[in-house]
C-alpha cells in the first residue's frame, strides 16, 4: 500500500498490486492504479485516470478529465469540467444512466458529475440528465460516443452531443438543440425539438429533424431524411440514392434549404419543379426531394485569406505576396518551394448565396501556448495542427488535423462575417503541414473533393505543373500529412459542445 504524489507538471503516475492512493496535484497527469482497491485523485488540469482492477474511487477534480475505472465495481466522480467515463475497453455492452448516476456491465460503477461516456465496443445504451444546468461549479450536458455495437443512445433534454460510432445504432436527441450524429452502419437518428444538427454518416440512414431549424448532412447510402417542422438546411456532399422530404408548416412559415457540395463525384443531371427536384449523379445514384424552397449548388475549398504570414526561407511573408518557387518552412521536410499558388475571390453576392463558405477568425491564443500569434481568417475546411497527450490518447496520434469549421465554439474560434473575401490555396509536392501566424496548420491537399472545387482555369494550370496529378491521386503521393478528424472527434478532442 502506497501513497503516491504528483507535481505541478505533466506527470505519469503509476500504482502497486496493493490499495493505493495517488494524488496527481496539478498538469495533465496520467493516472493508473494497477490492482487493489485504489483512491486516484486528479486534482487540477486535463487528466486521464484509469483505476485498474478492484473497487476503486477515482475522482477528476477540476479540468477534463477521462475516467476509467477498469475491472470491478467503481465510484467515478468528475468534478468541474467537461470529465468522461471511459468504457472503451468493456468485454461487453455496458448500460449507462446519467440520470440515475449508475453503469452496469464493466461492474458496477456508481457516477457523479460525468459528462460524457466513451461507449464500448458491443451494443451499449447510454442514457443521459433530462436537462442541462449547473452542479457547483460544473456546467453539464451529455457528451456520449457509441463507438461499436447496435447502440442506443439517448439525450433527453438539453443540448447533447451524441455519437453513435460503427454499426448500426438509435441516438436521439430529445429537447434542446442536440448533435446527432450516426457514422457507419444503417441509423436512425431523431434530432427532437429544437434548432439540432444531425449527420448520417455512411450506411442506408433513416434521419428525422423533428421541429426547430435543423441542419441535416447526408452520407454515402441510401438515406430517408424528414426535415420536419421548422426552416431546415439540408446539406448533400455525395451521391447516393437519397429521398429528401422537407416539410409545410401550418401557417407557411418554414423555408427550407438543399445545399448540394460537389464532392469526389459530380452531378450529371438536374431537373426542379416548383419545389420538387431529383439529381442524377454521374455514379448512376438519384437524389429526390420535395418541399424544399430552396436548392442552392456550391463549392468549399480549404485555403488562407491575404495577410497571414507564412515562415519562409526569408522570414514570415504575407501568403498574398508568396510566389511559386518560394521556400516554406515545412514541420516535416524542412524548407519546401510553393510548386502553385490558388486564388479565389468571393463577392458580397457569392457570400450572400453561400454563407457557410465565410471565413472563420482564428483568434491570436485560441489553440493554445499563445497561438496563433497574431489573429488569422482562414476558410471553414481550412485544417489547423493540435497536439498534445490528449490527441494520442483518444486517437493514438499525438497530432491531428482539426477543420476551423468543427471548431467553431472553441473561445476565439468564431465565424466572421465579411462582404468579400479572398481565399488563396498553397501547394507542395507532398501535403506539408506549414506555420502560419506562428501557428501549424496544413498546405493545399489535392483529391477528387478539392480538385472539383477549383474553376476550369485553375484544373488546367494544376494540369500543366503536375501532369501525373489525377493520375497519382489514388497512388498517395498527396495523402494526408497528419489524421483528420471527423467534427465529432473535434468535438470529443476538445472536451465540450462545439456551436
Amino acid at each position: 500500500m502506497a501513497t503516491i504524489y504528483g507535481t505541478d507538471g505533466n506527470d505519469t503516475l503509476n500504482g502497486t498490486r496493493w490499495s493505493d492512493t495517488i494524488l496527481a496535484r496539478g498538469g495533465d497527469d496520467l493516472i493508473n492504479g494497477g490492482a487493489g482497491n485504489d483512491t486516484l485523485l486528479g486534482e487540477a488540469g486535463n487528466d486521464s485516470l484509469d483505476g485498474g482492477d478492484g473497487a476503486d474511487s477515482v475522482s477528476g477534480g477540476v479540468g477534463n478529465d477521462t475516467l476509467h475505472g477498469g475491472a470491478g465495481n467503481d465510484t467515478l466522480s468528475g468534478g468541474s469540467g467537461m470529465d468522461y467515463a471511459d468504457y472503451t475497453d468493456a468485454s461487453t455492452g455496458v448500460s449507462v444512466n446519467l440520470a440515475t448516476g449508475t453503469a452496469t456491465g464493466a461492474g458496477t460503477d456508481a457516477l457523479n458529475g460525468i459528462d460524457g461516456i466513451f461507449g464500448s465496443g458491443f451494443a451499449d445504451t447510454l442514457i443521459g440528465f433530462d436537462g442541462q444546468g449547473t452542479g457547483g461549479d460544473d456546467i453539464y450536458t451529455n457528451v456520449f460516443y457509441g463507438h461499436g455495437g447496435d447502440d442506443l443512445l439517448s439525450g433527453l433534454g438539453g443540448d447533447d452531443s451524441l455519437f453513435g460510432g460503427a454499426d448500426n445504432d438509435t441516438v436521439l436527441g430529445g429537447a434542446g438543440n442536440d448533435l446527432v450524429t450516426g457514422d457507419a452502419g444503417d441509423d436512425s437518428l431523431d434530432g427532437g425539438s429544437g434548432n439540432d444538427t444531425l449527420s448520417g454518416g455512411d450506411g442506408n440512414d433513416v434521419v428525422l429533424g423533428g421541429d426547430g431549424n435543423d441542419s441535416i448532412n447526408t452520407g454515402l447510402g441510401a438515406d430517408t431524411i424528414y426535415g420536419g417542422a421548422g426552416s431546415d438546411t439540408i446539406s448533400v456532399v455525395s451521391g447516393g440514392n437519397t429521398t429528401i422530404i422537407g416539410s409545410e408548416d401550418a401557417d407557411g412559415s418554414d423555408v427550407d434549404t438543399l445545399y448540394v457540395f460537389r464532392h469526389n463525384i459530380d452531378w450529371s443531371r438536374t431537373v426542379i419543379t416548383g419545389e420538387s427536384g431529383t439529381i442524377v449523379w454521374l455514379n448512376g445514384a438519384t437524389t429526390s426531394f420535395s418541399n424544399i424552397e430552396n436548392v442552392e449548388f456550391v463549392r468549399n475549398v480549404p485555403c488562407f485569406t491575404p495577410g497571414t504570414l507564412i515562415e519562409t526561407k526569408r522570414g514570415r511573408v504575407a501568403v498574398d505576396k508568396l510566389r511559386p518557387g518560394d521556400r516554406v518552412l515545412t514541420r516535416d521536410n524542412g524548407y519546401q518551394p510553393i510548386r502553385w499558388i490558388g486564388r479565389r475571390r468571393l463577392k458580397a453576392a457569392d457570400l450572400a448565396a453561400a454563407p457557410q463558405l465565410q471565413p472563420v477568425r482564428i483568434a491570436a491564443g485560441a489553440l493554445g501556448e499563445g497561438l496563433p500569434e497574431a489573429d488569422m481568417l482562414v476558410s471553414p475546411q481550412h485544417r489547423m495542427l493540435i497536439s498534445g497527450a490528449r490527441a494520442e490518447l483518444l486517437f493514438g496520434e499525438a497530432e491531428v488535423l482539426a477543420a476551423a469549421l468543427h471548431m467553431l465554439g472553441q473561445p476565439g474560434i468564431t465565424r466572421q462575417k465579411r462582404d468579400e473575401v479572398t481565399y488563396l490555396h498553397l501547394m507542395f509536392d507532398a501535403h506539408e503541414i506549414i506555420r502560419a501566424n506562428g501557428a501549424w496548420t496544413e498546405s493545399f491537399q489535392p483529391g477528387d473533393h478539392t480538385l472539383a472545387h477549383l474553376d476550369a482555369p485553375q484544373r488546367a494550370e494544376l494540369a500543366a505543373i503536375f501532369p501525373d496529378l489525377e493520375k497519382n491521386l489514388p497512388r498517395g503521393r498527396w495523402t494526408a500529412a497528419r489524421r483528420a478528424l471527423k467534427a465529432h472527434e473535434v468535438r470529443v478532442l476538445l472536451g465540450r459542445n462545439a456551436a
